[in-house]
């Protein structure tokens, strides 16, 4: 597929502004987001209905693609886009179990919780999972 040159500038942009911040958000009104680049100012809403939504796709496509990014939901439960320089911060940070960031667990969310301590990882879609609620708990441990 052929790239135009704009959207080879676009994604120069984005890299640069990543750089600097060192996060970005998939897409946010607010805050620093990919899209906010792509479209030239920030969206509310999805992105996906936009008019520039396939632009705005491959744009992020190239982007998450890179190995200095690390792709993850941080901010506010969406996806966030993190830096190489701090990915030591994040790791320290999003590992240490602190009060403030499991006080307010569900039951569920504190099960699913330790036994992803004890096994490493899980497939919240395996069989017999999706009944007992373990979907909805990992969506609770995202945010």
């Amino acid at each position: 597929m052929k790239r135009s040159k704009s959207e080879e500038k676009v994604l120069e942009l984005v890299v640069r502004e990543f750089r600097r911040v060192g996060i970005l958000l998939e897409s946010d009104s607010r805050l620093p987001s990919v899209t906010a680049i792509v479209v030239g100012r920030p969206l509310r809403g999805s992105w996906w209905g936009h008019p520039s939504g396939r632009r705005i796709w491959r744009v992020l496509n190239r982007f998450w693609r890179r190995r200095d990014v690390l792709t993850t939901k941080l901010v506010s439960g969406k996806v966030t886009f993190v830096h190489r320089r701090l990915w030591s911060q994040f790791l320290a940070v999003s590992t240490s179990r602190e009060e403030w960031q499991i006080a307010s667990l569900s039951s569920k969310a504190s099960t699913l919780l330790r036994v992803v301590d004890r096994k490493g990882e899980i497939r919240t879609d395996a069989k017999g999972l999706l009944k007992r609620g373990v979907p909805k708990a990992a969506r609770e441990l995202e945010k």
